[in-house]
């Protein structure tokens, strides 16, 4: 797969359109930091603990594609406690895009030769790190939108 193609990818899991359905920041759109601070269900996160962990994870992807090793799973940030308030949630929104936008700009800059190599500190290459993200993000944008839901029921 080349390098364009794994940055659209991840740009278009997150920003859209994605071919699935929505993609996070749609699913996102219009949710109050009330909502996606909400406990419909008392053992499931919130919509705003999945952002924050989201993030978390295309932050360390993009320090693997520096050469830092991706921390053991989980780590101690996997889940961060979210900040309760309107300003808190919309920075965590913005940051996720932001950090998605990074990690894709750093994706187009790497060599296709370098797609092959070991993620470090894990076994498996970079292209599946990279195709990881979007997974990761679909699988966890089912969960917001049922948060979504049911926040609004």
């Amino acid at each position: 797969m080349e390098t364009a193609n794994l940055a659209n990818e991840l740009r278009r899991s997150v920003t859209g359109p994605a071919w699935y359905g929505d993609s996070l920041l749609e699913l996102l759109t219009g949710v109050t930091a009330e909502e996606a601070n909400a406990h419909p269900l008392a053992s499931i996160h919130t919509i705003h603990e999945i952002v924050l962990h989201l993030t978390g994870w295309i932050v360390v992807a993009s320090e693997a594609l520096q050469g830092k090793n991706l921390p053991d799973h989980p780590y101690p940030e996997d889940w961060p406690a979210p900040i309760a308030g309107a300003e808190a949630w919309e920075t965590s929104v913005a940051r996720l895009k932001e950090s998605t936008l990074e990690l894709a700009a750093a994706a187009e800059s790497i060599s296709t030769a370098h797609l092959s190599e070991v993620v470090p500190g894990r076994e498996y290459d970079v292209v599946s790190l990279l195709t990881g993200i979007p997974q990761h993000a679909a699988y966890h944008g089912g969960q917001i939108a049922i948060l979504r839901k049911l926040a609004r029921i």
